[in-house]
């Protein structure tokens, strides 16, 4: 049982977390024996989507700060100003209006009781609050590649339509509100936070040894000795991580004591960049 103060309440009400606590715990459904932690949705959270496809025992917790994506993710729809209609061409996405999976605009599985957004941006911070964020032009379609590091927006000013305030929190400020103890471990967290994704495992802190995989996105392909140097790569091998695989803009970490199986495919990794 965790004490919720009365100043966290009206936070965890704007994130939509407060009304599915009991004793200040998440409620999990007793038939979900896997948890998994999708940060940074975007639109259509292919991961999440591809995660609740291929287990239905898995409970699936989605992380976005930006109210156009929650709209997107309530509902297919077109963006302001176009007449396309918002889908993927090739991974399935999540639908919360339909409570389902669809892929090309059909159902492939029900999601059930097995996933809740999080209306929240992550960072490294010591307490909940607000936070700016850089908003980038629905016309450019590039509000998924929105961000809270100004560095990062200003490289690209031709895509910023506005800043505004986000709820914000730790990810461990989240996790204090799991039911952890119910589980082996967290079976895969991922990160797509353009530029903020160090400071997203940062804000973890040594319960990051609770996750059995992580995938975080990178800025560009490095070769192997430039990725060890990495202050993300840095960080991970010392909370007993290996990098057992990248791709063109993610790198994926194992358990170190699970290095084997997950190379022998004993353990399945599955995310959308695959």
């Amino acid at each position: 049982m965790r004490n919720i103060k009365n100043e966290e309440v009206k936070f965890l009400k704007e994130i939509g977390l407060f009304d599915h606590l009991s004793d200040g715990v998440l409620k999990i459904p007793d038939h979900c024996t896997s948890l998994k932690i999708d940060i940074g949705l975007a639109g259509d959270a292919p991961n999440s989507a591809r995660w609740l496809m291929s287990d239905p025992h898995v409970f699936v917790i989605g992380i976005e700060p930006l109210e156009y994506h929650h709209r997107h993710l309530y509902e297919l729809g077109s963006p302001e100003g176009t007449e396309e209609v918002f889908c993927h061409p090739t991974w399935p996405i999540v639908q919360l209006k339909h409570n389902a999976v669809l892929h090309n605009r059909e159902k492939v599985c029900d999601i059930s009781d097995r996933f809740i957004l999080l209306k929240t941006a992550i960072n490294k911070v010591d307490s909940f609050g607000k936070q700016k964020f850089y908003v980038n032009k629905v016309e450019e379609g590039e509000t998924g590649s929105s961000t809270l590091s100004k560095a990062v927006s200003d490289k690209r000013p031709h895509l910023l339509d506005k800043v505004i305030d986000v709820n914000i929190c730790s990810l461990e400020y989240i996790l204090d509100l799991l039911p952890l103890q119910g589980f082996k471990y967290i079976e895969h967290i991922k990160t797509d936070c353009e530029g903020m994704d160090f400071q997203v495992i940062q804000s973890i802190g040594d319960k990051i040894e609770k996750a059995l995989f992580v995938t975080c996105e990178i800025s560009h392909v490095c070769n192997p000795e430039e990725l060890l140097n990495l202050p993300l790569v840095r960080h991970m091998l010392k909370h007993r991580f290996v990098p057992f695989l990248a791709t063109p803009n993610s790198v994926n970490f194992v358990k170190r004591e699970y290095y084997h199986d997950a190379m022998a495919g004993k353990l399945k990794l599955i995310y959308a960049g695959m």
